[in-house]
């Protein structure tokens, strides 16, 4: 979705506001909604082993960047993802067991290093736009369009010297946006799922 197509639902409280403005801020408010709440979650493309290579660069979907490492497979069977210092010290110590680390978010380690090509590694991540983005996942902008909105008339109402500018309103909606936020992120943590379940912790 552009994030063009929510400037309807910001203007009116913004009016006169100009594209580039109001694009910023929208931006900003997807980047930080993505970030804290980790919504914006996505299967990245497989990547296939080379042998003694260790260190592979992962691709994200145009106009994203990694907020976080959800989950890792080796031919299909789940694996871990740690941090970097475990990872670094579970190849120090040579241990069998099959993880995954970055630590730069662009590129991704795995453990044991690969003997043989061939060995499909696989990737769930969640996502945040690039300082350069023009658009956010579908999934994202259908369902949280009124929280990014919200976000982003936090920064546009408190702006200084424009005709637009109301700081009440302004604390509105960066209480409203908090609190959807904290929400969001709760229903993120349980699947979106109603009934208790099972969760295992990854890291990156």
């Amino acid at each position: 979705m552009n994030l063009e197509d929510l400037y309807p639902f910001v203007l009116p409280s913004a009016p006169g506001c100009p594209d580039p403005t109001l694009l910023h801020h929208l931006r900003q408010a997807a980047i930080e909604f993505c970030e804290r709440t980790l919504a914006w979650q996505q299967d990245l493309d497989p990547i296939v082993s080379v042998v003694d290579s260790q260190s592979y660069a992962m691709v994200f979907p145009a106009g994203s960047v990694l907020v976080k490492l959800l989950a890792f497979t080796v031919d299909g069977d789940e694996a871990n993802v740690v941090t970097p210092e475990k990872g670094r010290r579970l190849a120090l110590n040579d241990s069998g067991r099959d993880v995954a680390w970055t630590d730069d978010r662009v590129s991704v380690k795995v453990h044991p290093t690969p003997t043989e090509a061939g060995v499909v590694y696989g990737f769930k991540a969640a996502l945040k736009p690039t300082q350069a983005a023009t658009a956010i996942s579908d999934s994202v902008g259908e369902h949280y369009a009124k929280e990014i909105a919200a976000g982003a008339l936090a920064g546009l109402l408190d702006m200084a010297s424009v005709s637009w500018a109301d700081p009440v309103k302004a604390a509105q909606r960066r209480e409203y946006f908090n609190d959807r936020i904290g929400t969001v992120s709760a229903q993120v943590a349980k699947g979106f799922s109603r009934g208790a379940q099972n969760v295992r912790g990854f890291f990156y």
